[in-house]
C-alpha cells in the first residue's frame, strides 16, 4: 500500500494463496473499492467472501501500521 497525504494511492496483492480463476478476480474490483473508498470499509464480492474477507483485514493491518 502506498499512502500519501491521508489518501491510499495504491494497493496491490504480495502473496496469495487463491485460486487465479476464483478468488484471486476479486483483488481487482476489490483494490479498486479501496482507492475508492480511501478505506477498508468496502463490499464484499459476491461468491469470494472469504476472499474479500482477509482483503479487507489486510488492507486495515496496513493501515493500522500507517497511521
Amino acid at each position: 500500500m502506498h499512502y500519501v497525504d491521508k489518501k491510499i494511492q495504491t494497493v496491490r496483492v504480495v502473496k496469495s494463496h487463491e485460486t487465479p480463476g476464483i478468488g484471486g478476480k476479486a483483488f481487482s474490483q476489490l483494490c479498486t473499492e479501496v482507492l475508492a473508498a480511501n478505506s477498508s470499509d468496502i463490499d464484499v464480492v459476491s461468491g469470494a467472501t472469504v476472499t474479500s474477507t482477509a482483503y479487507k483485514e489486510a488492507v486495515e493491518d496496513a493501515l493500522s501500521q500507517i497511521k
